[in-house]
């Protein structure tokens, strides 16, 4: 049987040799799906980034087919992977819990994978670098907001060299 889920992975830097330290993790609730499901409306989280100012909210940046997605937890909470603090962004703009019957509201429509995801202190922004890679442009884009519920905007910052692939 194979089933497919966003995990989440801690570890505690005890040792100089990162190979050698503590690790725990666990399963993002609501992500899983068998092989043999349908995965349409199951979220994909890709990125995750702590607040800037208060440390203590991990955001997730995730995807429910094209639509991009936020979803939030308290760090203290993920260090010992509890998830009662886990909440998505909705359509209402309210943060809920996947307990009560959730909509996740759409940051930005996009059929390639973030790269990266973080604030930027000296644009004073929310970011997330794309790629449209393939079958795409190769254009490198940088989506934007002053808050990291967006609005988000697209800054295109050009365009990647095509890949040659020798088979």
């Amino acid at each position: 049987e194979r089933a497919l889920a966003s995990v989440l992975m801690i570890a505690s830097p005890s040792a100089q040799d990162p190979t050698e330290w503590p690790q725990k993790s666990a399963e993002i609730p609501g992500t899983k799906v068998w092989a043999w499901e349908d995965e349409a409306g199951i979220p994909r989280f890709h990125a995750m980034a702590q607040d800037p100012y208060d440390g203590s909210t991990v955001y997730f940046l995730g995807s429910v087919g094209r639509s991009k997605i936020l979803a939030r937890a308290w760090s203290d909470d993920l260090v010992d992977l509890r998830w009662s603090s886990f909440q998505f962004f909705c359509e209402d703009d309210r943060w809920e819990s996947q307990a009560s019957g959730y909509k996740p509201k759409a940051l930005f429509e996009s059929d390639f994978t973030p790269t990266s995801f973080h604030f930027e202190p000296f644009l004073q922004r929310w970011i997330c670098f794309e790629v449209e890679a393939v079958g795409g442009t190769n254009d490198l884009l940088l989506w934007v907001s002053n808050r990291v519920e967006g609005p988000y905007e697209y800054w295109k910052l050009g365009r990647l060299p095509f890949a040659h692939h020798v088979l």
